[in-house]
């Protein structure tokens, strides 16, 4: 926490301090750009590759907890006191298929969850075996998706974000890698509560 001017004493400490301050926030600022870019650069190469191929082409084994559990991890230093996060996954639920391509669903589900609730709410993510398939739900608390662009939501670049805060593909690569995998995505929506289901079948016991 940052001094007054009061607490300072000297104007010019204070104004050294500002500076600092600023300086913090536009390396933070350049850190985030940087960060969006790279992961930009890895949709867009994503996109191609599943566009071309429509499969998964270095599957694995993938323990779905504690890959929610990571990407968790990734927005920790988000996290206020008034956001809850409700992870409730089976931890011996596992589905097979290529890890970075689905990390990406995955990362892309729990950070439109919570800008949409501006990190304050509750996040809920589900994992449940249904048959032969594995289900994760990634709820929030959020405003809710306004009727009137539903439809629209897995449409390419499509983005009710902000400029820079959002590359529009993210919803459209998701279906397509979930697809890919052999598996559907959905999602409900109103005031206060949004969720995203995501259905991929059950990796086999061995």
């Amino acid at each position: 926490v940052l001094a007054t001017r009061a607490e300072i004493g000297c104007p010019r400490t204070a104004k050294l301090v500002e500076a600092a301050a600023r300086t913090c926030a536009l390396l933070g600022s350049a850190a985030i750009a940087a960060e969006s870019t790279r992961r930009t650069a890895r949709i867009i190469a994503a996109l191609g590759r599943y566009s071309r191929e429509g499969r998964p082409t270095e599957a694995r084994r993938i323990a779905v907890k504690a890959e929610l559990g990571e990407t968790l991890e990734a927005f920790k230093d988000k996290a206020r006191g008034d956001l809850e996060i409700d992870l409730d996954i089976d931890g011996d639920l596992a589905v097979f298929g290529e890890r970075e391509a689905l990390a990406q669903v995955w990362l892309g589900l729990v950070a439109n969850a919570l800008q949409a609730m501006d990190f304050r709410g509750r996040l809920g993510i589900l994992g449940r075996r249904d048959g032969r398939d594995v289900v994760v739900s990634v709820s929030d608390s959020g405003h809710g998706i306004p009727s009137e662009l539903r439809d629209r939501v897995f449409e390419p670049f499509f983005t009710t974000k902000g400029l820079g805060e959002g590359t529009g593909l993210g919803l459209n690569l998701a279906r397509k890698v979930v697809e890919a995998h052999g598996g559907s995505i959905a999602f409900e929506s109103e005031p206060g509560r949004t969720v995203f289901s995501v259905r991929l079948p059950a990796a086999a016991e061995d």
